[in-house]
């Protein structure tokens, strides 16, 4: 507990500080680098001294968001109305009768009774004159409307009804008994939210399914593209998916717009590189990438031409660093009092009371400013790189 408690008092401790960063930056124009300091350095670090290993890199991305879907047909709206339906739990209650006409003259039997029901004639009484099914006996009732019961022909007869009411008569339906018409006699489904009421949320719906459906095939349909080696630009043009490049695409601080590990892994490859193959699909965020590289360069060690450049830019950063250093190491032994801050040729930023906990200094800072005890009534003034 002890020890406990001395560590809370370290991390709850205070102290007033102030702050000035010497920035290498500012020092580096001072700098000079000879030809000689630069083949010393590369002499001995050559080793450390490699390009960087990239390909040029050909690919294409694809999103569901990249699907246009202008329309949806109203076989797809009515698809959505069900399945909302049947999330709602809800059963179509409705109850109809039906007049089935059979034989070589059905249509036209089928045409001169829907004419008479225009004219107001009565469904029930028509069923049991005409009707080749039994239940034409009596009235051509047939129960709750089940779809199951009209096998391969539900989807005719259901759009048939979309939308009758109570009292409304169907359209002559050919399926595969003949010529059917139906009515709905009554209606004990509740209030449910009619198609209409519902067609903003449902087309949205539909679209969404439309383009989920529309992507997936496309992202089979460019794996199957490419597992049967068809170039990444073949590919573009076929699908019409945009082809887009990237020159020098970086194994190592990739900083590119396909910066993701599991593209730099199936870019670099062995076997892709070699067959300059197109990758699978990718996973990259929402959507799949698929990338062919091209133009392998494999690390190798830098000439001292090439490594110019680089070695002088990093002599030139020691070196200014090293002089940043030693003016705050002047300056820090010329400060032995609060009011020595004042008088230096920089400005200090006044932090305050601060403890290890501040937001305000970087890990770094924190250990230096908590490094040293200041004595009594006095400062202590510390420089480090």
């Amino acid at each position: 507990m002890r020890a406990v408690n001395q560590l809370i008092d370290l991390q709850l401790e205070t102290r007033k500080v102030w702050l000035h960063r010497f920035n290498w930056q500012d020092y580096q124009q001072q700098v000079k680098v000879s030809k000689a300091e630069v083949e010393s350095y590369y002499n001995t670090n050559k080793d450390k001294l490699k390009s960087a290993a990239m390909v040029d890199l050909a690919y294409i991305q694809l999103t569901p968001a990249s699907i246009k879907v202008n329309q949806v047909t109203s076989e797809e709206l009515n698809q959505q109305y069900e399945s909302y339906k049947q999330e709602l739990g809800v059963v179509d209650e409705r109850m109809i009768s039906q007049i089935l006409l059979s034989g070589d003259d059905a249509k036209a039997r089928a045409d001169k009774i829907i004419a008479s029901l225009n004219k107001g004639s009565n469904f029930a009484e028509l069923a049991k004159q005409f009707s080749d099914d039994p239940t034409g006996d009596s009235g051509g009732a047939i129960g709750r409307f089940n779809p199951s019961v009209f096998g391969n022909d539900a989807a005719a007869v259901e759009k048939a009804l979309q939308g009758l009411k109570v009292g409304d008569v169907s359209p002559a339906v050919k399926t595969s008994f003949g010529y059917q018409i139906f009515k709905v006699t009554d209606d004990n489904s509740g209030n449910i939210p009619t198609m209409d009421s519902l067609r903003e949320e449902l087309t949205a719906k539909a679209k969404e399914y439309k383009r989920q459906t529309i992507y997936a095939d496309k992202v089979t349909a460019i794996n199957d593209l490419a597992a049967d080696g068809f170039s990444i630009e073949d590919i573009a043009q076929q699908e019409k998916v945009t082809l887009k490049r990237i020159k020098n695409y970086l194994k190592e601080n990739n900083t590119s717009a396909l910066a993701q590990p599991a593209v730099i892994k199936q870019a670099f490859d062995e076997f892709t590189i070699q067959d300059q193959a197109v990758t699978t699909g990718i996973e990259v965020g929402n959507g799949m990438v698929w990338a062919q590289p091209s133009n392998y360069r494999p690390t190798k060690t830098l000439s001292l031409t090439t490594a110019t450049s680089t070695i002088t830019q990093t002599l030139r950063q020691q070196k200014a660093s090293a002089m940043a250093l030693a003016a705050a190491k002047k300056l820090a032994a010329a400060i032995k009092t609060t009011e020595d801050i004042t008088k230096q040729s920089v400005s200090f930023q006044a932090l305050g009371e601060i403890n290890r906990q501040t937001p305000l200094l970087s890990d770094k800072d924190r250990g230096l400013a908590f490094s040293k005890q200041a004595p009594m009534n006095g400062v202590v003034a510390i420089a480090n790189a």
